[in-house]
């Protein structure tokens, strides 16, 4: 990974859709160094251009860093030996350029910005593991990677990447610590997946290597199963870059009268209402409808909104599993339901059979691979006994829609919340939201309201 120092302004090894994290573990210290490219920021925080003049001052990015850093409080997560603890001091700003110019709009792509944190441990102690996850790729686009390293003194610099697949790393402070002091400094510890405690120990190079393939096999499943469907997100971007809807109209809707359908008249024409008898009072006239109220701020923050977060677009399940002829092992659930009787067999190193077994309908067994329409099984009890049932005779479908359809409700939720929380921060600010809509966050008093010079004029006249 490229170094860059505070005092560059450009990057041109930078690639787009990437940011930097750089983790220094010392004892009793934690130093943390977030890098992005300004329009990595203005996605999170785009108060960094506040005047919306297409260059950012020193002074306004300073103003805007508590939006950063409260975005990245809420979506970094940094855990210290099983236990959420933060990245401690408040974020300290460097800036990019050592001339004190502004960033123009036209390098936004390739300035990068540091960021800077420190996180103090009790008793100058050196940490056991750290967890870092990354929860931005909803805001950040869901092809963003983040780049990162962590470094153990000078001998020891472990690099990492984040992804949407990815999005968290358990770095092993005690094991790297052990394969330094045991000789093997050259040999850069091995990221842990939450929750493993025997991946912790020695292992063996033929545990090893099963360990790399496994990940390979990881890696491929991800990019077959999500890929399909990842695309798609790119739409809107696209056409939010073809052009921009028009504004809805200001002025009131006019009610039209309804024409009458074509056909023959009534032979009987609708009776009149009776007229009130002598002496009495005719009934008072039902109220109007209220016409509907013109455009208001409120659905330009909704506009704004929906413009900035996109509603993520899926591909059909069925087109994802080729109907159900190549599912990838990703989609696979842990257990499926059987609906009929299933033998089971256990057979020896020599393939003859040594015990059996049958399943009930109801029970639950682990789905091995589907081959056509017949569905490979193995039993929970001994993953070693397996055996062969039609797909319809299980919910192995139901269970792998389901799977999917949570994956686009959790999506979905998470662009509605990124609106909610979007639409809450420009409402507390005025003058943001009139700088967007092309307002102005001028007040008026309460004598001199222009909008009451109409009704002050209707009353003198005694109207």
């Amino acid at each position: 990974m490229a170094v860059w120092s505070a005092g560059e302004t450009r990057a041109f090894g930078h690639a787009p859709n990437t940011s930097y994290l750089k983790i220094e573990i010392a004892p009793g210290l934690i130093r943390t160094r977030f890098t992005l490219d300004v329009l990595t920021i203005l996605r999170v925080a785009p108060t960094f251009d506040a005047n919306l003049d297409g260059e950012i001052t020193e002074a306004e990015a300073r103003a805007a860093l508590p939006d950063l850093e409260d975005y990245l409080r809420e979506h970094v997560f940094l855990d210290i030996d099983d236990s959420e603890s933060g990245w401690g001091d408040r974020l300290e700003l460097e800036w990019p350029n050592t001339e004190g110019s502004d960033l123009p709009r036209r390098d936004w792509h390739q300035i990068l910005v540091p960021f800077t944190a420190s996180r103090s441990l009790d008793s100058n102690r050196m940490p056991r593991d750290l967890l870092v996850t990354y929860d931005v790729f909803v805001e950040w686009g869901i092809q963003h990677r983040v780049l990162g390293e962590f470094l153990l003194g000078e001998d020891i610099k472990v690099p990492v990447e984040f992804t949407l697949d990815a999005p968290d790393y358990l770095f092993d402070v005690a094991h790297a610590l052990g394969e330094k002091h045991s000789g093997a400094a050259d040999t850069p510890p091995r990221g842990l997946q939450p929750g493993s405690e025997t991946a912790k120990h020695e292992e063996t190079p033929m545990k090893k290597f099963l360990v790399l393939l496994i990940l390979i096999g990881g890696v491929a499943a991800a990019v077959v199963f999500y890929d399909p469907y990842l695309k798609p997100y790119l739409g809107p971007l696209i056409e939010k870059l073809a052009g921009k809807s028009p504004e809805p109209s200001s002025a009131p809707p006019v009610a039209s009268k309804p024409e009458s359908a074509p056909g023959p008249k009534s032979a009987d024409p609708a009776p009149k209402p009776a007229m009130p008898a002598p002496g009495t009072t005719a009934p008072p006239a039902a109220p109007t409808k209220a016409a509907a109220p013109a455009s208001s701020p409120v659905s330009e923050v909704d506009r704004i909104v929906e413009q900035r977060y996109p509603m993520p677009q899926f591909v059909p399940l069925s087109q994802i599993v080729n109907n159900w002829t190549n599912v990838p092992d990703r989609a696979y659930p842990e257990q499926v339901k059987i609906s009929e009787k299933l033998p089971f067999v256990l057979r020896g190193s020599d393939g003859k059979p040594i015990g059996s077994s049958i399943a009930s309908p109801g029970t639950l067994v682990k789905p091995v691979s589907l081959r056509g329409s017949t569905l490979v099984v193995a039993s929970l009890a001994n993953q070693s006994m397996r055996s062969e049932i039609s797909v319809e005779k299980t919910d192995f479908k139901q269970q792998v829609e389901k799977r999917y359809n949570d994956f686009i409700l959790n999506m979905t939720n998470r662009v509605r919340q990124q609106r909610e929380k979007a639409k809450v921060a420009l409402l507390a600010k005025p003058e943001t939201l009139a700088a967007l809509t092309g307002g102005s966050a001028a007040s008026f008093g309460p004598t001199d309201d222009p909008r009451l010079v109409p009704v002050k004029a209707s009353l003198s006249k005694g109207e």
